[in-house]
Order: C-alpha cells, then structure tokens, then sequence
C-alpha cells in the first residue's frame, strides 16, 4: 500500500480511479524486494493461514479498560508470574485450576495482537434514530423525527457494542493455550463478564479437551 501510494499515479484523479483491485495481481506477480512482505501477506491469506484468536469479551457500559491497561507486556508478564509463581487469585468456574504442562516457558510479545472493536450504526453511543428524518408522503417538503416513545417499548438504550479480543499470531496450539490463559487471568480484573466469555470447544478448537473441561462453566440445576 505503501509503495503504490507513493506513485505519482495517486497524485493525480485520473491515475487514482486506475489503481483499482488489480493492485493485488501487481504485488503477487512483482519482483520488487520491497514487496516481497507485502507478497508473504497475500499467500498467508489465500490459505487463510491468519491470526487464531484465543480470547474475546464484551466490554459492559462502565468497563475502565483501554488499550493502556492491557498489552502484549501485560499478558507476557502474567504467564511469566503464573509460570513461577502460580495464579494468585483462582478463575471462576475452573476446578480443578488450569496446568502448564506442555506449554512453553515463555511468550513473545510480538506474538500477541490485542484489539479493541468497537460496533455501532455510526453515531458513536446516541440513538441512530433521533438523526432520521421523516415524511408524510413523497411530496412533502417538511420532515420530523420522531420521539424514542413513539419508535417502540422495546428499543434498546445501548447503542454501542465494545469487544477485546486477543489474537495469537502464532498457530502453535501450546503458544495459543498459553496466551488464553493469560488474558484469562489478567483481565479478570477490569471485566464483570469474564465468565461467560471463557473459551469453549466451538469458539476455540485450538484448545485442548482438559482446558474445555476445566474452564466450562457449571450447569445450573432444574427447579422441581
């Protein structure tokens, strides 16, 4: 993007509307050294050899947790801590506590990408509809919004939805439990959902069975 960006094709309007999809065929069929990570990116992607994400929570209306409280550091100092010293403090609905057994004994930092996405219907956290306007018919010329009351009772009052996911750039399954863990034990503290957002089979095969077993989370018993 880079390269071509800096074409003099792009200072011009003409040669901008000519830089069109066909910019990926370039790549992959340049020579250029420049482009050689630019050509890695692309056949990673057509084997859809991409990151494996290992950890996701909702972020709840009043969560304090920005990309400052959390980076790859953090979460390569927690599985250092838990490594040696053990979880000081146990994560819920796991009995027994997760092992170490076959994982590694450290973490790259550059292996880990956290993200912060947020969803929203391009008003940021106010109501989506206050900024439509209406007519009374085809010929009118004075539009109105209508009231929130009016829309319906059941329109929702958050209109923002807040994730933190963390990826692993590394397909090793060990790599991947490892880092799992850590975000696990690390943002237990800044999140109140943190239970419900542990991994599973379906969400993350790349975990093994005994993980699954010990982080599922207790049936609740039927009322008689």
């Amino acid at each position: 993007y880079v390269h071509f960006s800096q074409s003099p094709k792009c200072l011009s309007v003409d040669g901008t509307a000519k830089l069109t999809d066909a910019v990926i065929q370039q790549i992959e069929y340049s020579s250029r050294s420049e482009l050689e990570p630019a050509r890695q990116l692309l056949r990673r992607l057509r084997r859809r050899d991409i990151y494996t994400m290992v950890f996701e929570a909702p972020l709840l209306p009043g969560t304090d947790l920005t990309s400052v409280d959390i980076t790859s550091q953090h979460l390569v100092g927690t599985y250092a801590t838990l490594r040696t010293e053990g979880p000081a403090v146990a994560i819920p609905n796991a009995d027994p506590q997760p092992t170490f057994d076959h994982l590694p004994e450290q973490l790259d930092p550059s292996t880990i990408i956290i993200q912060f996405l947020t969803l929203d219907y391009g008003k940021g956290e106010q109501n989506p509809v206050n900024f439509v306007h209406f007519f009374t018919d085809s010929h009118s010329v004075d539009s109105y919004t209508i009231d929130r009351k009016e829309v319906s009772m059941l329109a929702p009052s958050i209109f923002i939805d807040k994730h933190i996911r963390v990826y692993s750039c590394s397909s090793d399954p060990s790599v991947c439990t490892a880092i799992s863990i850590a975000s696990i034990y690390y943002l237990q503290r800044f999140l109140r959902t943190l239970p419900s957002a542990l991994p599973d089979s379906t969400n993350y095969p790349h975990l093994p069975h005994s993980f699954h077993t010990r982080f599922s989370t207790p049936k609740r018993p039927r009322g008689g």
